[in-house]
């Protein structure tokens, strides 16, 4: 009895670890790639190359302590302006979630706009243009005065291996000034199908193999 009882013990201890590690890899998957998403107040604006109308601010999303925002002016004539992140690494034919959390005040502009998540990629590994790809979540028109959650979904097309993150505001008309500020950007490189529904039958196996090995 002390022996059968040492076997299902082994048993479901070797299931509990099989299940960690499947859990551990599902973590690795969904790494942020961008280095400073949250824009600290240690690093304000490191890995986002400050671009004219963009400065750090300290209004954070989660009203997070020591942490804040970048905060995207528009006042130009024209009617798209952001900040770019870093030149990141990124695989061919690999699908990525682009997300932010973004912020616009009515009595601080006096423009209407909307605000746009993009990412820029490139057919070699150092962001240089030749040829560049974008897509990204279109023109996101969204509630003034309280944070909202912006995001989607965009593949990395054959033959492309790096990317930049673009954060940018869109002003309806060309005069007066659309404020935005954008918190918590992510870049997700997401599990391919195959490999998720391999891992979900998996765990499935090892969870009844479990209940047979209490049983026994």
């Amino acid at each position: 009895m002390l022996r059968m009882k040492s076997r299902r013990g082994a048993a479901r201890i070797a299931v509990v670890a099989t299940l960690l590690m499947l859990l551990v890899a599902s973590d690795a998957r969904a790494q942020n790639l961008l280095p400073n998403s949250t824009f600290s107040s240690l690093f304000m604006l490191s890995g986002w190359p400050t671009q004219l109308g963009s400065s750090w601010s300290s209004i954070d999303s989660e009203e997070v302590p020591n942490s804040g925002s970048v905060r995207v002016s528009n006042a130009t004539n024209s009617t798209n302006r952001g900040i770019d992140s870093d030149c990141l690494p990124t695989e061919e034919g690999h699908d990525y979630l682009v997300a932010a959390s973004a912020l616009w005040l009515d009595a601080e502009s006096s423009a209407n706009g909307k605000v746009q998540l993009r990412v820029e990629f490139y057919p070699n590994a150092i962001c240089e243009f030749d040829g560049s790809f974008s897509g990204g979540s279109g023109l996101v028109p969204i509630p003034s005065d309280s944070w909202q959650h912006v995001e989607t979904v965009i593949a990395a097309p054959a033959g492309y291996f790096s990317a930049e993150v673009n954060l940018w505001t869109w002003k309806d008309d060309g005069a007066g000034t659309f404020i935005a500020y954008f918190d918590n950007a992510e870049l997700v490189s997401l599990p391919e199908p195959d490999a998720t529904v391999l891992g979900i039958g998996a765990v499935a196996a090892l969870v009844r193999l479990a209940a047979v090995k209490g049983r026994a």
